[in-house]
Formats: C-alpha cells, structure tokens, sequence
C-alpha cells in the first residue's frame, strides 16, 4: 500500500499496530519490538470509549521501555455519541487528565478522522454515508472543533515528520561541510601565498609550519590513544552491567518470572473431564499450553519492558561515556587550530575571507546506529524458549509420570475417581515447569551473549570509530604536502598567472558558500 503524501517520504515506512489489548503475548512482544525501531508514534483512542484501563496498561509499558519522546496522542471524535459540543470537550478534558498522570503536559490532537475521511472521497460515499455526512456538516460545533484540531494536528505531524526528520539527516553532513570549506579556505590562503616565493622562502615556511605539525601530531596520537584505551574499558564495564541484570540472583525482574513459575498453581479438578475424554497425554499438553500463556503473558508485561529500557540505559551510557572524551578534547584541538592559523597569518598565508572554526558536534545515538545497520536483538524471542521444550518431551515426561503413579497401582484395584491421574498429572506438571525454568534459563542466557557480542559491543565500537572521525577532521596541516606542491607546480611548469585566477574564484565563492552553511545551520536549530 502506498500513500500519495507531501508530508510523507517515499522511503518512511508506516504500521498500524492494533492490539494493544490482546491477550496474545506474542502479538504484544512483536509490537513491542516494532515501536522500539519507530521513530514516531501516534497513539488513537476513541471518544466512544475513552481512555481504557487497556490503554493505560499498554501506554504505561510504553512508558516503561523509555520511547515517549517522540509520541503524539490523537483523540478520534465520534460526532454521532456525543450529546453536544460541550460533551464532548468534557470528555476531551478528561481523557487529557487520565494521559497526564502517565506522561504530564502530553500534546491531545482531538478530532473525527471519519468526517475527514468523508471530505476527501465525497463523491465516493455510499448513500448511507452521504446522509451521514451531510447531518454532520450542520453540526457546526463539531465541525469547526475537528477542523482547527485537524489543521494543528497536520502542522505538528508534519514538522516531526519533515523538520525533525531532515534535521536529524542533515546536521551532521552540513557540519562537514563547513570542515571542508574550512580546509579549502586554508589550503587557497596557503598555495596564494607561495607562489610566487623562491624555494628558500618555502624551505623556512616549511620549517616553521613542522614545529606546529608534530605538535598537532602529538594531539592526534593522545586522541587515538585515548579512545583505543576507552573502547575495552566501557566493554568491561558493560559486561559487567548486561551479566547482573540477567543473572536471576540479582535481577528482581528475572526473580519475580521464575517466582511465577515456582508458584503457578494448576486447577486440577478442571481437568478431570478431559482426562476421561481426552486421556492423560492431551490433558498434560493442555495444561500445559494454559501454563505457557499465563508466563508468556507475564514476560511481555513484566520481563520485555524491563530489557528494552536496560538497553537503552546501555545506549546511553556508551554514548555518556565517549561524549565525556570528547568533551575534554574540544577545547584542545579548538585552541590547536586557531594557534595554527595564527603562524599562517604571521607566514602571510591566509586568505582574507574569514570562516569561524568548525562546531564539532558527536551524531546522536540513532544515526550512529541507522548508519551501522544496528538493531537490538528481537524481544519476540523471549517468548520463544518453548521451542526447546519439544512436543514430544513434554509427552515423555507426562508419560513418565503417568507410568510412575501407575506403578504402584499394579496391585490395587483401580477406583472409578480420577484421583490417581490427577497424581500423574500434578507430576507431569511439576516436571514441566522445571522444564520450562530451565529452557528459560539457556533462552535468556542465549539472548544475553547476543546482547554483549551481536549489539552493544558492536556499538561501542561505531561510537568509538565516529568519535575518532569527528575529532580528527579537518585537523591536518599542509607542511608535508607543501613541498610536494610546489615541486609538481614547477616540475608540470604551471600557469602561475592562470593559477592565481583560478584561486580568486574560489575565494570569492567561499563566503557564499559559507553564507549558505550557516543559513542551513540556523534553520536546522530552530526544529531543534
């Protein structure tokens, strides 16, 4: 399906993930993977129903897995259940009350996305609708309402969707555009200034640009060293973190879904029928089917919530982590700059046009991690360790247990109640829940290995390369190269007049071209 949008690039992907009360656990896992690969939310609640003790559930695991930020609350009016106008703003009042509690100050968009449907296929209606609409248009107080909420709604989504969006896809390349307009405003200052200059005059501007060159370079290797030292020591460190959080000594979390396990109690006596109509084996298997549902459905409302937001604080820590290093060197390399730039200008090896020095900035979190391809490792596996829990073991282990109980009875007459299978049953049923603790186990501990190896450590290491790439743009000088273009610019016999042209062009373009950089700077600050 593809929706014909200005709003709405081509390449933006859209889901409509309905369910929120489901009682599918593995529906609820796979949409709480999908919402934490989003980068926008819209959260629809209908004025027929308010907001359900559902949605408050659902809305507040949201919460839980910390992506609130970028989320945006749409109240669908349904003109034909309220009484009056007043009606309903004073369930649009209330509804706001109820989401405050969750995510104070949250923006409330409250409008009929059926009567904006019916505007846009008029003439497609059925006769039905046609009425219906037409009722609605003398409604002017719903109309006028939805209207203006509608416009606002438009406004907002379209600046998260275009500002925000191309902010996040711009900044950091506009910023390395600057870099490299400040390097070929360097570079033009230099090359005019050694023209026309005899080979001991550029012997002396070499010797004197070296002395600022190594001591550039003694910054460059105390960048890369620090960096390479920090790399191992945040691994330790998260390691150490992802370890505790899945070791069930020290997890609460963890505790409490094998505290479930441990204390889930079996009805029995509801089964009784079935072990007359269906025998032992296919009364054991839906027992535990019954079983598998009530912990699945406790690991996406209680386990899944808990891993995401861990993994986030992860994210954040790696990111806290290197920003403080780049921090500490911001100023150094600043201050390495400007002193440079200052020889040039004593060599008279500067140009006239004057470019501020670059702002290094370090990507957020989500381009480093779109740019690497870099996914969490899915949380729908959680709810997939039964798949080391065969079919056929769990018959094995009912049949062990039937054959145990039954054992004994070999020399007693059998009585006509079914208390000896239900024996076999709580057997069969305490073997499967050790079983399933155990399968859990090796799950978690699966998924915490890809958590280290696959997913974090494989951050740290992009955060890291970009944090070098960041730092150490743009932080060359031209001594080395300097010799070299003065011997090709002799050996090949240069126009030097044709050179000098060439040169005034480019620095007549490079305030224009800076001009523009900044213009794109202000405006991409002012989405911020």
């Amino acid at each position: 399906l593809q929706i014909n949008s200005k709003a709405i690039a081509m390449n933006s992907e859209i889901a409509d993930c309905q369910g929120s009360d489901s009682s599918n656990p593995l529906h609820i896992a796979m949409i709480q993977d999908y919402l934490f690969s989003t980068h926008l939310i819209v959260y629809v609640v209908s004025s027929r129903t308010g907001l359900r003790q559902a949605d408050i559930k659902f809305l507040s695991m949201i919460k839980s897995m910390k992506i609130m930020d970028n989320f945006m609350f749409v109240l669908n009016c349904d003109f034909s259940e309220h009484e009056s106008v007043e009606n309903m703003k004073a369930i649009i009042k209330k509804v706001k009350e109820e989401i405050s509690i969750i995510k104070p100050d949250q923006e409330i968009f409250s409008f009929s996305a059926l009567y904006n449907l019916f505007k846009t296929i008029d003439q497609n209606m059925l006769e039905k609708d046609k009425l219906r609409f037409t009722q609605w248009k003398k409604e002017t107080g719903f109309v006028d309402l939805s209207d203006r909420e509608t416009d606002r709604f438009n406004r907002y989504f379209e600046q998260m969707l275009e500002q925000k969006r191309y902010s996040l896809l711009l900044k950091n390349y506009v910023e390395h555009h600057g870099v490299i307009l400040s390097d070929i405003n360097r570079w033009t200052g230099v090359i005019e200034g050694v023209l026309d200059r005899d080979f001991s005059e550029i012997d002396e501007i070499i010797r004197k640009t070296k002395g600022h060159q190594q001591g550039m370079d003694k910054i460059k290797s105390m960048i890369n060293h620090t960096i390479s030292g920090a790399a191992p020591k945040i691994k330790n460190e998260i390691k150490r973190d992802v370890n505790r959080f899945f070791d069930t000594r020290s997890s609460d979390v963890l505790s409490d879904i094998f505290g479930f396990i441990r204390t889930y109690k079996v009805s029995y006596r509801k089964y009784e029928k079935n072990l007359k109509s269906s025998g032992f084996l296919q009364t054991l298997q839906l027992a535990f089917q019954e079983f598998k549902q009530a912990i699945d459905t406790s690991v996406v409302e209680n386990l899944t919530p808990e891993v995401i937001r861990f993994i986030k604080k992860m994210e954040n820590k790696i990111y806290d982590h290197f920003k403080s290093i780049f921090q500490g060197y911001e100023t150094v390399i600043d201050e390495a700059l400007m002193e440079y730039d200052s020889a040039l200008e004593k060599l008279n090896l500067t140009s006239n046009n004057r470019i501020e020095h670059r702002q290094i900035n370090l990507p957020n979190m989500d381009s480093i991690k779109e740019a690497n391809r870099l996914k969490m490792p899915t949380i729908i596996t959680f709810i997939r360790y039964s798949a080391k829990i065969k079919t056929e073991a769990v018959m094995k282990l009912g049949f062990l247990s039937a054959l145990s109980i039954f054992k004994k009875l070999i020399k007693k007459q059998i009585s006509e109640n079914s208390s000896d299978e239900i024996k076999a049953l709580k057997s069969g049923v305490h073997r499967m829940k050790r079983e399933t603790q155990k399968s859990i186990m090796a799950h978690l501990n699966d998924y915490k290995e890809n958590v280290k190896f696959k997913y974090l450590f494989k951050l740290v290491d992009a955060v890291s390369d970009v944090l070098n790439q960041e730092l150490l743009s743009g932080f060359n000088t031209c001594a080395d190269e300097l010799s070299g273009l003065i011997d090709g610019i002799n050996k090949n016999k240069v126009d030097k007049k044709r050179l000098h042209e060439i040169i005034a062009d480019i620095m007549q373009d490079i305030p224009k071209i800076n001009a523009k950089i900044k213009r794109v700077k202000k405006e991409l600050a002012a989405t911020e």
